[in-house]
């Protein structure tokens, strides 16, 4: 579980480096594989001949992926790795991560949504991760999402500020969360992510409102939020009352009273998630809601 000790930034990745892509999750389409890998050529690409394996919902069986992933953490000429989609079953293979490999020469790890949970693993090791896109959605984003996202890999210096589109108060702390329904699976797990004095941020696909509640609910019975600094609400595709609905407003709805139940701030339009934006950022900095310039911001130390 994270602990309030200092998260270590990774020494991010030059130009030239080696960039591994990996497929720990789920099945990887060749298409979107190929078009998103268009705009990592500043970077030498290594990658599995078979990444474009499939076993079922999964990438291969669990004894490949974690082979395919501890070869990167443990390779030295591997500087950042990024996953090629997300999907479903990182969980199935924390346990089996080389964290010795990894604390011995931490590097940036990339992704979003089930990378979450590898996510909350970095964390336990005690270095951040950066919260961006998966190559598979890289071809489908907004120019700023991707240029941010080379940005942040590039760069030692704190991340832009990223705009909000409605924030109640100032705030600051360390800046966790992610995908929701992966931080509510990952509850009473060693990899459980602690919100306490923290700036949680929340995204998901595909969930409908009952069911959001019903993870806000579980949260806020395990005492998850009640100590949290801020409550913010990234991008909820998909979550309206029909599968078409992609603005948000029965998500933000719900997190809004979640934040009010646990007496702290809320903020919304934070642009990650499953959409056409996914700006990235490092899970595990220091960051600030600013009321007057509504922006989450991001500061070093």
């Amino acid at each position: 579980m994270l602990t309030n000790a200092p998260l270590i930034a990774p020494p991010p990745l030059a130009p030239g480096q080696i960039l591994a892509i990996a497929a720990p999750a789920g099945p990887v389409s060749p298409e979107r594989l190929r078009l998103g890998l268009t705009h990592l050529n500043a970077f030498r690409l290594a990658m599995r001949p078979d990444i474009e394996r499939k076993a079922g919902y999964l990438a291969g069986d669990d004894q490949l992926r974690i082979d395919e992933f501890n070869a990167y953490l443990r390779d030295p000429d591997v500087r950042a790795i990024m996953m090629a989609r997300g999907g479903y079953g990182l969980m199935r293979i924390l346990p089996h991560l080389d964290e010795a490999a990894f604390r011995a020469d931490p590097k940036p790890i990339i992704g979003f949504s089930d990378g979450t949970a590898l996510h909350a693993w970095v964390m336990a090791c005690g270095y951040q991760a950066i919260h961006g896109p998966v190559v598979t959605q890289l071809g489908g984003l907004d120019a700023a999402s991707v240029n941010r996202l080379l940005q942040v890999m590039t760069t030692p210096e704190a991340a832009p500020p990223i705009a909000l589109q409605e924030a109640q108060a100032d705030a600051s702390g360390i800046v966790v969360g992610g995908n929701l329904s992966l931080l509510c699976h990952l509850m009473g797990t060693p990899w459980q992510v602690a919100m306490a004095e923290r700036l949680v941020f929340l995204e998901d696909v595909g969930e409908a409102p009952y069911r959001i509640d019903r993870m806000l609910t579980q949260l806020s019975l395990a005492g998850a939020l009640h100590a949290c600094y801020g409550l913010v609400a990234g991008d909820f595709t998909r979550c309206g009352d029909n599968a078409s609905d992609d603005d948000g407003r029965a998500a933000n709805a719900l997190l809004r009273a979640a934040a009010a139940a646990a007496a702290t701030p809320f903020a919304c339009g934070l642009p990650v998630g499953h959409g056409q934006r996914n700006q990235a950022f490092y899970v595990g900095a220091r960051g600030e809601i600013r009321v007057d310039k509504r922006q989450l911001a991001f500061v070093t130390g």
